[in-house]
């Protein structure tokens, strides 16, 4: 089959206008200000949920998982990991509740229970990788010539004019640091209006800090982490070899499956920076 010929991107007409646009997340959930992580979750109504504070059960669903992930670890230092079990009771407790959820993603991921395994974190700094592999899913779309869904999410970020703002002052911060580039790389598109010159900061500010509703991750979003994870399996081996393994890569891609789980359930997606 032949590529489409003409601009990649129809702007204003990919998605036409979803009934809700992405919002920031305002709230305070209550983490520790010094608690160095992207966060994520889905906004999914349990037992657990109405029974702790939310922000408890995060931190002690990531030090549950922190403490199974050093076992075995010749440099584990037993203090430490004394203090992660003990952060981690809170979520134990939690067992019998999360085993069984349609929204633990890790244990649907893995076949592992893992209680509070409806979110999830990214340590910062994020990584020049993770810029890499950002760029190369627009590279895909260049390369590909793909329009419609593919690229429904960069068709928000046309339509709204969206400028990256916040990101672009959180890269230049070193402490904390947030990212490990201090720059983002640059990309080019064609689209309706002419050339378009974008970042990989402009993916970051509507991949961090927002809550979408089901009908929007459907949308835009699961087709966004689609078209990543196509162009991460058509790069060449020796450009995504060291991407793959990259913890920021990684903690993306499983981003992507909580969106997938999160339109299957019909329930928001929650990224707190």
């Amino acid at each position: 089959m032949a590529p489409p010929s003409g601009p990649l991107i129809q702007v204003g007409s990919t998605l036409g206008r979803p009934p809700e646009r992405p919002t920031p997340r305002k709230e305070f959930v209550g983490i520790p200000p010094d608690d160095a992580a992207f966060r994520w979750w889905l906004e999914f109504d349990c037992p657990p949920r109405r029974q702790q504070p939310w922000a408890r059960l995060l931190l002690s669903g990531d030090a549950l998982r922190t403490s199974r992930s050093l076992v075995g670890h010749a440099d584990l230092d037993p203090a430490e990991h004394r203090q992660l079990q003990q952060r981690a009771e809170l979520a134990q407790q939690q067992a019998a509740d999360c085993a069984p959820c349609p929204a633990n993603l890790f244990a649907h991921s893995t076949g592992t229970p893992s209680p509070i395994g409806c979110s999830g974190a990214i340590a910062y700094p994020l990584s020049a990788a993770a810029d890499q592999a950002l760029a190369l899913s627009i590279e895909f779309v260049l390369r590909q010539r793909l329009g419609g869904p593919a690229v429904a999410l960069l068709s928000l970020i046309l339509d709204n004019q969206l400028r990256p703002e916040r990101i672009a002052h959180l890269r230049h911060q070193t402490a904390p640091r947030f990212f490990e580039s201090a720059q983002p790389l640059e990309l080019a598109l064609s689209t309706t209006v002419g050339d378009v010159a974008l970042t990989t900061d402009h993916l970051w500010e509507v991949l961090l800090g927002f809550r979408v509703d089901p009908r929007y991750a459907a949308a835009a979003y699961v087709p966004y982490f689609d078209l990543l994870e196509g162009a991460l399996a058509a790069a060449p081996h020796e450009v995504v070899g060291p991407l793959r393994d990259d913890r920021t890569v990684v903690g993306l891609r499983f981003l992507g499956n909580a969106y997938r789980l999160a339109a299957a359930l019909k329930v928001d997606v929650v990224t707190l920076l």
